[in-house]
């Protein structure tokens, strides 16, 4: 009897043990899967963290180099050395506008902020609003996109050369140095006393004018139609203003702008539209009324107060009219003045030097020689001025832009007129003048494409 109790107890023994050793297994499984778990899930984490960090590094090296499969980039207008970098990179940006491009990559506007471009490299510094509404997409092309849908301060470095078929291109996009734009050799608008930057955009599906006088800080939206600033014979897109059309300082800001006179009437009201608060106010001065649509227009203010507008309009075939005003008080008044009479052919450019010597120079389709008018007499008089013009050069350079000042020595770039195709066309020849431009001298040739003349 002892005997078997003896056995019961070490079966019951071993029963708890055995029970015990599986409730042990249990917990000693469930606690490694748990810890497994939490490693796993560490590992994960801090792999992801590594990831996301490379991508980041990927998104800020990628931008620059995306852009190259684009380029070269051509462009229809024929620059001006001291404008051609500008300009083409201008185009570049309205071509991410178009939609030529991918939607991902497609921008609504941008805004040059700062920029210095010198013997085929312009440095620049720029703000784009991107259209895709994706912002890892729009990171991974552009850059940082702030809270208002911007990419702010982009610096690219670009290459402007001569294709081999001798047209002027963007050939390369890389990082640019933000260092290189200097306060002495920055040529966007900055006022050096209270450091502000002017820019504008244009909007064009809200047909809206914007500026700014602090890197976009604040905007100010202008309170007319952005048709109004495009108006007359104009046919190009409105990503940027007609050149010339505009002054834009911190200082002083104002805009040539037409209305149209009445409800399906095609003569216009043409109008200096200006603020004097920095856009808190608009002013607008009536320079003419009723009249046929402007192609030509001009305007551009000197020293103290002093600025001209020159108008081309009416245009039939290659023959137009022309208008002409001056102010003496910075644009609140303008007089109008006399122009060149007898002639009718398109106006190409025109000028003042100071209060009485003044340019108009005229070309057209076919132009055969230069043919610039001057007045030394504020304009109640013009005289077609004489080039003396080498013989290999008669027949080349045909067109005459506005004559300026350097060094002392006042100087006109005679150009080949649309059809050139001297050295490209893009040769063009200088001219010096001792008597306020009534006579010329050839002195040398530059080509637009590699000098800054």
């Amino acid at each position: 009897m002892k005997e078997r109790k003896k056995i019961v107890g070490i079966r019951l023994a071993l029963a708890v043990a055995l029970t015990l050793m599986v409730i042990g297994l249990v917990i000693w499984f469930v606690i490694g899967f748990s810890v497994g778990r939490v490693v796993s899930s560490s590992d994960s984490e801090s792999s992801t963290v590594e990831t996301a960090q490379v991508n980041q590094t990927t998104i800020k090296e990628q931008p620059v180099t995306y852009f190259n499969q684009f380029l070269p980039f051509e462009s229809e207008g024929n620059y001006d050395p001291n404008t051609q970098g500008f300009n083409l990179f201008y185009d570049l940006m309205r071509y991410f506008a178009s939609v030529k491009v991918q939607d991902d990559v497609r921008i609504d506007s941008y805004s040059v902020s700062g920029a210095a471009y010198q013997k085929g490299l312009l440095t620049v510094k720029f703000t784009v609003w991107p259209k895709s509404i994706n912002r890892e997409t729009m990171t991974s092309y552009w850059g940082k996109v702030s809270d208002d849908g911007s990419v702010r301060d982009i610096c690219w470095q670009v290459k402007v050369a001569t294709t081999a078929q001798g047209d002027q291109a963007i050939t390369n996009v890389d990082a640019g140095d933000l260092s290189k734009i200097t306060d002495e050799n920055n040529q966007m608008i900055t006022s050096k006393e209270t450091n502000q930057t002017i820019a504008y955009k244009t909007e064009i599906g809200k047909s809206q004018l914007k500026l700014t006088y602090d890197s976009w800080k604040h905007q100010i939206i202008l309170p007319y139609a952005l048709d109004d600033f495009f108006g007359g014979e104009y046919s190009g897109d409105k990503q940027a203003l007609i050149a010339g059309s505009y002054v834009l300082t911190p200082e002083r800001t104002g805009f040539i702008r037409t209305e149209y006179a009445s409800d399906g009437n095609s003569n216009q009201n043409i109008y200096y539209t200006y603020t004097e608060d920095q856009g808190s106010s608009w002013k607008n001065v009536a320079l003419i009324e009723k009249t046929s649509a402007i192609r030509f227009r001009k305007l551009a203010f000197g020293k103290e107060g002093f600025g001209y507008i020159f108008l081309s309009g009416g245009r039939v075939m290659s023959q137009e009219g022309y208008l002409s005003y001056v102010t003496q008080d910075g644009g609140k008044t303008w007089q109008e003045k006399q122009v060149a009479k007898g002639v009718s052919r398109l106006l190409t450019d025109a000028c003042y030097l100071n209060e009485k010597v003044g340019f108009m120079s005229f070309g057209g389709v076919t132009p055969t020689e230069p043919s610039l008018y001057v007045t030394t007499d504020g304009g109640n008089t013009w005289l077609e001025a004489t080039f003396d013009m080498p013989d290999e050069w008669k027949k080349i350079f045909v067109v005459a832009e506005a004559p300026y000042l350097e060094d002392g020595k006042l100087k006109v770039l005679v150009n080949q007129g649309p059809m050139g195709d001297y050295k490209g066309g893009t040769v063009k020849g200088v001219f010096t003048s001792d008597d306020n431009g009534l006579t010329w001298k050839y002195d040398t040739e530059i080509d637009s494409a590699t000098d800054e003349g």
